[in-house]
């Protein structure tokens, strides 16, 4: 859920109160950080910020709020790791369409200490991201745009067996792309980043019928949420549509709506989403929550 902005009168995200070992809410722990409540919860999940759970509530101290500090580029491994450099390299081989050349990037991020999921939400992603606003402004054509997304998806699927986990599934999320848009490659890094929290996943990839995600709601009794994906302002009606099938036939069972296409909360709630995550991984995190609850 969305806290709304964050305009703190005077004391900065990491300035504890007299009392630093007072006990907050992580709500307001991610206020006083000046962050979004699922990047509070993320903290947590990763370990970066203590927190205890006393009456189903999280507990921070005020005083490991300064533990967590924010930086643009994540080093995951020993010595660091820079991302600007990968994802430069990677993008020169995703439009050269250099599978080989684009593989051994992510090979030698691995090899620096960076998980399957780093490579999906810190390289892969942004680089995607960057392609396409190229293309968009004119600085690269629909070929070079469509090659780089075709590698990307095959580097994707390579990828995908890291996220297998063993034990038992903690429920069901039902993913895909609105009907229309063939965009395959958001759903496909959400689907990759569920399935490494421990959750099932059913993919209908890209141009999913509305009808699809409402037979697997009625058929299936662990349905934790379903996730509709937007890659292009042109395919928000069918996402609309998409959510409003899925609320009369399947009441009950929470909306995610998401993708390129959605910027903000406000976009996917006036789309009808029920949940929103500004990532894959803030998606994956709030349907656990939803599964234990």
């Amino acid at each position: 859920m969305q806290d709304g902005p964050y305009d703190p009168p005077s004391m900065q995200p990491n300035t504890p109160p007299a009392d630093d070992s007072s006990l907050i809410g992580l709500r307001t722990a991610a206020e006083r950080l000046g962050v979004h409540y699922m990047t509070a919860y993320r903290y947590v999940r990763l370990g970066t910020l203590p927190a205890t759970k006393a009456g189903g509530e999280w507990q921070v101290k005020v005083s490991d709020l300064a533990r967590v500090t924010q930086r643009d580029e994540p080093r995951p491994g020993p010595g660091g790791l820079r991302w600007p450099k990968y994802r430069t390299q990677l993008g020169d081989r995703l439009v050269a369409g250099d599978e080989a050349g684009a593989w051994s990037v992510v090979e030698r991020a691995l090899a620096s200490g960076a998980t399957a999921r780093d490579i999906h939400l810190e390289l892969i992603a942004p680089v995607l991201q960057t392609i396409g606003e190229k293309w968009t402004h004119g600085d690269l054509d629909v070929a070079d745009e469509h090659r780089a997304s075709s590698v990307a998806g095959r580097l994707i699927a390579r990828l995908g067996p890291l996220f297998a986990r063993r034990g038992r599934k903690r429920g069901v999320v039902v993913v895909g792309a609105a009907a229309g848009d063939h965009h395959s490659i958001p759903v496909s890094i959400l689907a990759d980043i569920l399935r490494g929290e421990g959750l099932e996943v059913i993919d209908f990839g890209s141009n999913t019928p509305p009808e699809s995600f409402v037979r697997i709601a009625i058929d299936r009794d662990d349905v934790v949420a379903i996730a509709i994906s937007v890659g292009s302002d042109v395919n928000l009606p069918s996402a609309r549509q998409a959510a409003a099938h899925v609320h009369k036939h399947a009441p009950g069972i929470p909306v995610f709506v998401g993708g390129p296409a959605v910027l903000t909360e406000a976009d996917a709630r006036g789309l009808g989403a029920d949940e929103y995550g500004r990532s894959a991984l803030d998606v994956a995190l709030r349907c656990l929550e939803l599964a234990r609850a």
